[in-house]
């Protein structure tokens, strides 16, 4: 194990040879190589490189490795530093929001947001954590922002979609998931779109697109006990059958329930 992780990190080292600890941090970290990250991150501070992002994005990689107490000092640190770092606020919410800190990320989000307002990923974050909350309303002001900023990410409409469905306005959840595929075709968005069809008894609808979303997941209790539902709504019976006990499998209990029935 030691020799493998040395030959990792002298092919970073070799990489980026010549640029300064926080250039080498950063693109280790964009490499998904957390660990050496925060290696570079540790010569950068102690040469004072970039003070307050470098005790962020040593904090950032602490996250991605779990290490949410460290990363909290360093990321407390980095605004110390520099009061008006706004990542450092976003990055923050992150690692309470990884903790399941919701109301606490909130706060976080809530700070960056008064720094910096034309930055999507902080008002999705909050909007993710009011969710979480079953906030549905305020992460649907979110989620609006967010979309407004851009257009162009399904995530936003696919869960403010949700949040629309929590709240029985099916009809504009349709008109969300329906954007969301538009944008990129996806399995969570069929997944969605087929309930609120089965809610809606557009049973033939719904089957079509939850048969989509299980040729991602076949084995997804949740979406063969709906598509058992649509089924059984239109008198098919054994393709219903077959659905409930494919959910029934993994231990879903409304699909034993409908076995037994």
């Amino acid at each position: 194990m030691k020799r493998i992780f040395f030959i990792v990190f002298l092919c970073v080292g070799d990489l980026v040879y010549g640029q300064t600890n926080f250039e080498k941090g950063m693109i280790a970290f964009n490499q998904g190589l957390h660990y050496d990250a925060t290696v570079f991150f540790s010569r950068a501070i102690s040469k004072k490189e970039d003070l307050s992002t470098s005790y962020m994005m040593r904090g950032a990689a602490l996250i991605q490795l779990s290490e949410f107490e460290s990363a909290g000092k360093d990321i407390d640190t980095s605004l110390l530093v520099d009061s008006t770092n706004y990542l450092a606020f976003v990055y923050g919410g992150r690692n309470l929001f990884k903790q399941g800190l919701f109301a606490e990320a909130i706060v976080f989000y809530d700070k960056s947001i008064a720094l910096k307002l034309e930055y999507e990923s902080h008002f999705y974050e909050r909007a993710i954590c009011h969710m979480s909350l079953l906030s549905f309303d305020a992460a649907m002001v979110d989620f609006d922002r967010a979309i407004q900023l851009n257009p162009n990410e399904y995530t936003h409409y696919l869960n403010r979609g949700i949040c629309k469905m929590k709240l029985n306005s099916f009809d504009a959840a349709l008109k969300d998931f329906d954007a969301a595929l538009l944008i990129q075709p996806n399995e969570l968005s069929y997944a969605n779109k087929g309930s609120v069809l089965l809610k809606l008894g557009r049973y033939e609808e719904a089957i079509s697109n939850l048969t989509i979303a299980l040729s991602a997941e076949p084995w997804n209790d949740v979406y063969n006990y709906e598509r058992g539902l649509a089924y059984k709504a239109l008198g098919k019976v054994e393709l219903a059958k077959k659905d409930f006990r494919n959910s029934a499998a993994s231990g879903f209990v409304l699909a034993k329930k409908e076995l037994k029935d």
